[in-house]
């Protein structure tokens, strides 16, 4: 994905000043280093580090807003102690994405209609298999404006892209050695994963953020073999526990939320029409 033409020598060189939220996610394939840690640089400066375990680690994402300047070249560095290791070569697992959340060039500020979502867990989630990414049956809306929440799954109203976050946090006893989140898209295909540990420590949370294009009126078929009509977006648990496995409910551990990034609703916010006037500027 790259709108404005952004991406240059593995650079995100910035045409637009104005402020961008920025996600990054860096996975090894071989794993066991004592540490491994997603950085942001801009200009060759480290800026933010990602997530952090306290040894063995797969990954790491981060995801913060920056404000930038015509120029200004936005890099993805990867950091791992101990080990030399392997980059995952798949861009739901080492990327680096953003888009524009305001500019400072081009005229005013103006509000619209928010099309946003977020849901939790009402309770603890029980019963997942072992080492299975098992979909989390959210039901506890906490806010939602152009989209719905039905079937445990996030579905737009309003066709554009997407800021999604996700995080899942475990309640295993004992505690799991490993917890994954994934964003799953039309139960085909993952958006991206979250952070990960390898099965040698305690792994309490795992947060995963992305930009994804969703279409209310996109009609397929998902791998259960079950007709659709409109995108939609589920968020999945990976568990590894030698005894019960459980999500917890906390809504600042386990959820789901997106933001359309894309403009306004020719509908207004609630409608079924597409986003309207130019995107902001992202890359992946």
């Amino acid at each position: 994905i790259d709108t404005d033409g952004l991406i240059s020598d593995s650079k995100i060189i910035i045409k637009k000043e104005g402020m961008y939220q920025l996600n990054a996610s860096f996975m090894t394939t071989t794993g066991a280093a004592t540490q491994v840690i997603a950085l942001i640089y801009v200009n060759g400066n480290e800026r933010i580090q990602g997530s952090q375990g306290p040894t063995n680690q797969y990954s790491s994402t981060v995801s913060d807003v920056f404000e930038l300047k015509v120029g200004d070249e936005v890099e993805l560095y990867g950091y791992a102690s101990n080990k030399a290791v392997t980059v995952t070569a798949s861009s739901n697992k080492t990327f680096l994405s953003g888009h524009m959340v305001s500019s400072f060039t081009e005229g005013e500020v103006k509000e619209k209609e928010a099309v946003v979502f977020r849901a939790g867990l009402s309770a603890d989630q029980t019963g997942l298999t072992h080492k299975v990414f098992t979909k989390v049956n959210l039901d506890d809306l906490v806010f939602s404006a152009g989209c719905e929440l039905i079937d445990g799954r996030f579905k737009p109203n309003v066709a554009g892209w997407y800021q999604v976050n996700a995080s899942v946090g475990q309640n295993c006893i004992p505690v799991s050695l490993n917890t994954v989140c994934s964003i799953r898209k039309n139960n085909l295909t993952t958006e991206v994963w979250g952070n990960q540990c390898t099965s040698t420590n305690s792994s309490q949370q795992s947060i995963a953020n992305t930009i994804v294009y969703l279409d209310p009126k996109s009609k397929f078929t998902d791998k259960d073999g079950i007709e659709h009509e409109g995108d939609f977006l589920e968020l999945h648990a990976y568990l590894e526990s030698s005894g019960t496995h459980a999500v917890h409910s906390s809504s600042f551990r386990t959820y789901l939320s997106a933001h359309l990034i894309t403009g306004q609703s020719s509908g207004g916010g609630t409608g079924g029409g597409e986003a309207t006037g130019t995107p902001s500027s992202f890359a992946r």
